[in-house]
């Protein structure tokens, strides 16, 4: 095998320990151990292109160095990493104390080590199966031109592939020939019997075929409850819930399915209940239960959700792929549904309110042009963990008021928006509601708020000011580390228990007692909706 480079050995092991550094949830040794082998991996090559420009401008083969400079720099790079190993140790036994899972066993050290080396291998492999390419195609090329030519010419050739692979521009090329893979696990995925209630997508009174809704949209339809179970929450009385659900595959665009959502609403009476709630899936059609169920307990089953599926690709990917196509799926759902019911008698239609979780709360705000058309054309919204790119979400975080730190901030005194880590600070400031209520839920912890490709080179308010709930002290930002150890942690961002991370759980279920709570609603009662079994 070829020996390392001396200046890309140099540079991997002092860059590669400082991914250790504390992260926003609890890391998994194999995540932590892959961050380290990427980051190594890229220090490598950089270091290697440095060390070849000062050969080449010294007119030196290597830097040379005898047994013993070679016992001292190994040692020292050992005890490097062995540090920041201990140290990485360290902070996540204390990120787990703080949000309440597992620590870490003993075997998490040697596990990143053997999973750094193992991925650091075959990175290494593809690098150097890269420059032999290049180097290939320079002989290939120096045979017509010169050297320094062909040199350039094979490296601007090369960089042509390798540059889209690295920065994601070649992921569509790369993930077309997965699609028939997602659209098998679209149709089969969850074993959900067909439903048999009238007020259901997919149901025996709708005309959107069963099979069409997709394994998420079969699994949020099949999970609707009935009127015995909100009965027994509310001593009777219950009505079963209208859900509306249009797949991917249900029809062609996002209009045709908005359409189709649109004939189910009506013929099951949608417009005739309390309220009307729109909801913006994530990629794969997911519609978060812990969303939807709340408003139908409060109500006594006096409600109706819709919502439609864009997508048959996990959220990330869809975000990676095409993230536009959350915005205008909502757009179409939002503008067929408003259009009927703004025609409605006000005195006798339902409360109209949105919906989004994650991808779903990026597109969510999509059919409307700021805060005051939102509050004019709802009776409320609830957004969680919107990613950082939201437009929206972006607009009044920067626009906040003075003093307002960015993981809690305060937008006119918080008379129409406002944003909250725990759903208690909702009712902050004291100032009183005007009109509908927006709200924002975001955990300081949550990577997918926080993720921004700016976090390479720029620090972030977050990150200037106190730290949130959740979120270690020790947290610092480290150009370039901190964008790497957040890519990480979003890998990992529902493996922690509900305020954490980017599980939201039954805090949303105590945001719509603050949004949208029903005449009479008293905090006994939010108890009892928090600890129904």
């Amino acid at each position: 095998m070829r020996p390392l480079s001396f200046s890309g050995a140099s540079a991997a092991v002092l860059c590669a320990p400082l991914t250790t550094l504390p992260s926003l949830v609890p890391r998994a040794a194999i995540i932590q151990g892959l961050l380290v082998a990427v980051v190594a991996a890229t220090a490598y090559a950089i270091g290697v292109g440095i060390g070849w420009a000062i050969r080449t401008s010294r007119d030196r083969a290597d830097w040379r160095t005898g047994f013993m400079s070679k016992l001292i720099l190994t040692s020292i790079a050992f005890l490097w990493c062995l540090v920041w190993l201990a140290l990485g140790f360290h902070w996540q036994r204390e990120l787990t104390e703080i949000v309440g899972t597992d620590p870490p066993s003993l075997l998490w050290p040697p596990v990143v080590l053997i999973s750094a080396v193992a991925v650091g291998f075959i990175l290494l492999a593809i690098g150097r199966g890269i420059r032999n390419l290049l180097l290939l195609f320079q002989r290939w090329l120096s045979r017509y031109m010169s050297i320094r030519g062909a040199t350039v010419t094979a490296g601007l050739v090369v960089a042509l592939f390798v540059i889209p692979l690295v920065t994601g521009r070649a992921l569509p090329v790369l993930i077309a020939p997965l699609g028939p893979l997602f659209t098998s696990m679209n149709n089969t995925g969850a074993d959900t019997p067909a439903t048999t209630l009238p007020t259901v997508s997919g149901g025996p009174d709708s005309d959107i075929p069963w099979q069409s809704l997709g394994a998420e949209g079969r699994q949020f339809i099949g999970n609707t409850p009935s009127a015995t179970e909100l009965d027994d929450f509310s001593g009777g009385g219950a009505d079963t819930p209208v859900r509306v659900f249009a797949g991917y595959e249900s029809a062609d665009t996002a209009d045709q399915r908005a359409q189709l959502a649109l004939a189910d609403l009506k013929r099951f009476g949608a417009f005739d209940r309390s309220v009307l709630l729109v909801g913006t899936s994530t990629g794969t059609g997911t519609v978060d239960e812990s969303a939807v169920e709340p408003l139908e307990f409060m109500y006594n089953g006096d409600t109706a959700t819709v919502a439609t599926q864009y997508s048959i690709f996990p959220s990330f990917l869809s975000f990676l792929l095409d993230k536009e196509a959350a915005q205008a799926e909502a757009v179409a759902l939002f503008a067929a549904v408003y259009g009927h019911w703004s025609k409605l008698d006000s005195s006798g239609r339902p409360k109209l309110v949105i919906f989004g979780e994650s991808l779903g709360a990026f597109g969510a705000t999509a059919p409307f042009a700021d805060l005051d058309d939102l509050t004019a054309r709802t009776d409320g919204a609830l957004l969680a963990g919107p990613p950082n790119a939201t437009p929206f979400w972006t607009d009044y975080t920067e626009n906040r008021d003075p003093g307002s730190p960015e993981r809690q901030p305060i937008f006119d005194r918080g008379r129409s928006l406002r944003w909250a880590n725990l759903p208690i600070a909702l009712t902050e400031p004291a100032a009183i509601w005007r009109g509908a209520r927006i709200a924002y839920l975001q955990n300081a912890s949550d990577p997918v708020v926080w993720w921004s490709p700016k976090l390479i080179w720029e620090q972030p308010d977050w990150l200037q000011e106190p730290r949130g709930p959740g979120v270690l002290p020790q947290l610092q930002w480290l150009p370039f580390f901190t964008f790497v150890g957040l890519s990480g942690d979003m890998i990992d961002s529902q493996s922690v228990p509900a305020g954490y991370g980017h599980v939201y759980g039954d805090n949303e279920a105590a945001a719509w007692t603050i949004i949208l709570p029903p005449s009479g609603w008293t905090a006994q009662d939010t108890t009892r909706l928090l600890n129904r079994s």
